[in-house]
């Protein structure tokens, strides 16, 4: 049945097979080759060997420190969608807990429940850092007993350590060993109390004084670091960020986050309460990362509450101008992307490189503030800026080693003591809440509050004297980068930007890549990354998308009409619709975006319904010539052509003139597809009956040759 079909048919044959060839050559461009599918999840198995050492010690330094990082997950915390779902805020009303509390009772409480949720890729806390021991160091009274940082440090160390004591009667044992005993001693310390207990010296010469840390330190269980404040309207708060797996559904992912916070709110400390008021946002933390910088969500009023000039743009226009006046830093407003999950912002990225490999910063500084001031002066990009700065005001200490040297001062200690007093010294760990943290020194706050500290500071020699740093060193006022990145091995400074109205993100590109190669010296390149990395990747694939659809619609209507030829009156058509986009768009000042993308693609299929009823109808008319069946077509399908058109036309008009949230991108598409069906409705009269007529006689004259070939 099948196969007499076929024969009879041979067209709709050929279109079977050839659609086949073009999923297949899809298919081969695209999926990956291997033996079987990944029908099976992945499995991740973590082997360690700590010998001499309890469960529990096994425990507190391997299993909790590797179950923190993978959050009972395996890989998949890994694999996340690039923009955060959304936003959970934790704060207390009534100020009883801080920023520290809330953050860690997020990441305690909150974080590994969240995380496990179907369809969660990963939450990551805003806020305050997570607990940590933090040994403050008072250095006049180290000096005064004449102790150095490194004396503290070791003297923690030791008495906070993690015992392996072993085994009685481990293998290899003495024969007839019956029993084997594990053999548990203290080791790490949890308190605050415990950690000012530690004896840092036991001077038996002098009545046996003790020197404790208390004696020298202030001790207190505070955060790993200081360097991250988040505030919601102004209090101390903390934030979990959701971010899902690419796959799932971002509503059923909301909706099993939302009923599992409302269950563990009802476990929360009295005055802890918490709020989603950030949700579908992508992560803006371009800046974030560098110092003396911040990140503000602005959280907008329904559509309701605001007035007429109240858009995104609109807003967006009036923070940008307001930020460009800032007296003593850059500001920078970033809307969220087209589509999420795209990048960190609208607009573009790139990624200028310095690839000589000179590290030579102020080269890679020049470059870009090159680029963004040429950049400035062309009218398709707007908001140009680089948050890159090689030349930040900094400290140098110069050690004069002779000198130090001379004193019998070992300059390694030299290196320790400013280490220890102003880097946040790493000297271990502590269990405590069922997680793992860790132990800090550094000086007090007031003890490194100018850079005159620095000198003052002293070193223990030789001889046991203790020399101010100052006798052999001294501060000098520098310039360097407060951060340095690397984009693919090479150091790197972010240029942002977006396409002026007008404008598409194409042309905002090409212009950027014009200056590149215009004003980059040797020895460096770009590239791009986010969104605009995406946006390269595909290039050109909107034409091939487009070209597809035309021969789908081409294949399917040979195989309907039994015809290779006939197809060409309704296909020939569909640019008319086209002609009507473009008019209009140019004429509105509307960009080419992914909108109007998407309504082109729609406009294939509207555009060739009007064509069909006129091709279909024509070719039903036996008897009549092919210019009268062509005119009668025309006729008797006016009506039905303008009914349906004029129906989906003004179906569409609320998409031309939405307003509120989202209008911009339903304008887009409602613009293109209005615009493009009343060009091929008005259009589609006129010239499809003739492509009908031109094509069929085309059609009968082949035939016609081929015959007389024959005979």
């Amino acid at each position: 049945m099948i196969s007499r079909f076929c024969i009879e048919r041979p067209v709709f044959a050929n279109v079977i097979a050839m659609i086949m060839l073009l999923l297949g050559g899809v298919a081969l461009l695209n999926l990956p080759v291997a033996q079987y599918p990944p029908i099976t999840p992945p499995t991740v198995q973590v082997t360690t060997r700590y010998p001499g050492a309890s469960a529990r010690t096994v425990v507190d330094t391997v299993a909790l420190p590797i179950e923190q990082q993978v959050q009972a997950q395996g890989v998949t915390t890994a694999k996340r969608s690039a923009s955060i779902l959304e936003i959970i805020t934790l704060t207390s009303p009534d100020g009883r807990y801080d920023s520290l509390f809330l953050s860690n009772y997020a990441t305690i409480n909150l974080k590994d429940a969240i995380s496990r949720l179907p369809g969660i890729g990963s939450v990551t806390i805003f806020g305050a850092a997570q607990y940590a021991m933090r040994i403050w160091l008072d250095p006049d009274a180290l000096q005064a007993r004449g102790f150095v940082p490194s004396d503290v440090i070791q003297a923690v160390q030791q008495q906070n350590e993690q015992v392996t004591a072993g085994q009685v009667g481990m293998p290899p044992a003495l024969a007839g060993q019956a029993f084997q005993y594990t053999v548990n001693m203290r080791g790490r310390i949890a308190q605050a109390a415990e950690f000012e207990d530690i004896i840092v010296k036991a001077d038996a010469g002098q009545g046996g004084r003790i020197t404790r840390v208390r004696d020298i330190a202030r001790v207190e269980h505070g955060a790993q670091s200081y360097n991250q404040i988040f505030r919601v309207d102004g209090q101390p708060s903390a934030g979990l960020a959701i971010s899902q797996l690419p796959e799932a559904n971002a509503l059923d992912v909301a909706t099993e986050v939302a009923a599992t916070m409302e269950r563990m709110s009802k476990s929360f400390p009295q005055g802890v309460t918490y709020a989603i008021p950030i949700a579908g946002i992508s992560a803006l933390d371009n800046n974030a990362t560098l110092a003396n910088a911040g990140v503000a969500y602005v959280i907008l009023k329904d559509w309701s509450e605001r007035g007429p000039k109240e858009g995104l743009l609109a807003l967006y226009t009036g923070l940008q101008a307001a930020l460009e006046g800032l007296p003593d830093g850059d500001g920078i407003v970033l809307p969220p992307p087209a589509i999420q999950g795209i990048g960190n912002a609208s607009g573009f990225t790139m990624q200028v490189e310095l690839r000589d490999n000179s590290f030579d910063l102020a080269k890679l500084e020049n470059a870009t503030q090159a680029m963004v001031k040429a950049a400035d002066t062309q009218s398709g990009l707007r908001h140009l800026s680089s948050s890159f700065r090689a030349e930040v005001p900094q400290l140098f200490v110069d050690i004069d080693q002779v000198a130090a040297e001379t004193l019998q001062v070992p300059v390694g200690a030299v290196f320790d003591v400013i280490e220890i007093y102003l880097g946040s010294t790493y000297i271990g760990q502590l269990n405590r809440f069922g997680r793992t943290s860790q132990v800090y020194a550094q000086a007090d706050v007031t003890d490194r509050a100018d850079p005159e500290a620095i000198r003052r500071r002293r070193v223990r020699n030789a001889g046991g004297d203790m020399v101010p740093v100052g006798a052999f060193a001294e501060v000098h006022s520098v310039t360097g980068p407060s951060l340095i990145s690397l984009y693919n091995l090479y150091p790197t400074a972010t240029i942002q930007g977006t396409a002026a109205p007008g404008f598409s993100s194409g042309q905002a590109l090409a212009l950027m890549e014009q200056i590149a190669a215009r004003t980059l010296p040797p020895g460096m390149g770009y590239e791009w990354t986010a969104m605009s990395f995406q946006e390269k990747q595909v290039g050109a694939q909107a034409y091939y998308v487009f070209a597809l659809a035309l021969t789908l619609v081409w294949l399917v209507l040979a195989a309907q009409y039994e015809s290779w030829t006939a197809p060409g009156a309704v296909t020939l058509a569909v640019p008319l619709a086209l002609l009507g986009t473009v008019a209009t768009l140019s004429a509105l000042g509307v960009a080419n975006n992914l909108y109007v993308q998407i309504g082109l693609v729609l406009l294939i299929a509207l555009g060739s319904k009007n064509a069909i009823l006129i091709v279909e109808y024509a070719r039903e008319l036996a008897g009549k010539s092919i210019h009268e069946a062509a005119v009668e077509a025309a006729r008797r399908r006016f009506r039905p052509i303008l009914m349906t058109s004029f129906a989906f036309i003004l179906g569409v008009l609320p998409l031309v003139l939405a307003s509120g949230a989202g209008a911009n991108s339903r304008k887009s598409i409602g613009i293109t597809v209005f615009s493009g069906m009343l060009a091929s409705t008005c259009l589609a009269l006129l010239f499809v009956p003739s492509l009908f007529v031109v094509l069929r006689r085309f059609d009968e004259w082949r035939l016609a040759r081929k015959t007389a070939r024959k005979g």
